[in-house]
């Protein structure tokens, strides 16, 4: 089992902070919905020299309950708490929600990221009214719950209440990012389980999520899409040896 690596963690505006306070360029992470910070220990068998900074965002994990869950103006906070506490330009590793958000930070502030690692990035598809009233009552009614987190997941460290996390779902599909990555600067590394059962969202798409991966970035020179078989929505839990092994050629 992963030990704790940290050897600091706070809380600074909102957000909670894990720290190894290791001395090399800072790598920071950011999980999905209904995750947590520590979901990103997986990193310290990649970036084994790094400083490591895990991330819960507000309404998760040991944070308390916000009412702030709208993610550009979150980019816009973890970046500004980042640059307050003396950080410098590093990598972000982003899951789903977080991979949304550390591509609004690259859009934001592109001199702060010099590499994104995005994990099934939420973003990728643009929903219409009907659509995103069919999605939010589905996760009303608990039809849409079901996929949404990984096998034999308890909840332990999900802060979120049901109307904080339909709030993210909201602002998540009201911030699509599709359009936008051709702004991206640096390199992005997309990694994708082949299995994924939330993203194409299957209520309106059939194609498979690798398709639909290799779709979005297509013609985007600095994306790069990288499979992860026998994984869903989760890789880091589901294949994290294959995840592990395939992003540690990727990091320059």
């Amino acid at each position: 089992m992963q030990g704790f690596f940290f050897v600091r963690e706070y809380n600074y505006k909102g957000f909670h902070f894990y720290d190894n306070e290791k001395k090399a360029a800072p790598v920071f992470y950011l999980h999905g919905l209904g995750g947590q910070g520590t979901d990103g220990l997986f990193l310290q068998d990649i970036f084994k020299e790094n400083r490591l900074i895990l991330v819960d965002l507000p309404g998760h994990g040991t944070t308390l309950k916000s009412e702030e869950t709208d993610i550009s103006m979150l980019a816009s906070e973890i970046y500004q708490s980042l640059i307050e506490q003396g950080f410098e330009k590093g990598i972000f590793v982003g899951h789903s929600l977080g991979g949304q958000m550390a591509i609004l930070t690259a859009l934001i502030k592109p001199e702060f990221v010099s590499h994104l690692f995005l994990i099934s990035p939420a973003g990728l598809e643009k929903f219409n009214d009907m659509q995103k009233n069919l999605i939010l009552t589905g996760w009303r009614f608990g039809s849409y719950f079901q996929n949404l987190f990984p096998p034999g997941w308890s909840g332990q460290g999900f802060g979120s209440d049901s109307l904080i996390t339909e709030n993210y779902m909201r602002s998540m599909m009201e911030r699509p990012v599709l359009d936008f990555l051709k702004g991206i600067e640096c390199q992005a590394d997309v990694l994708f389980g082949s299995n994924d059962p939330l993203i194409p969202n299957r209520l309106f798409k059939t194609e498979s999520p690798l398709a639909f991966a290799n779709k979005a970035i297509s013609g985007l020179k600095n994306f790069h899409l990288t499979p992860i078989p026998d994984a869903g929505h989760w890789p880091m839990f589901e294949n994290r040896k294959f995840l592990i092994k395939a992003m540690q050629p990727l990091v320059k």
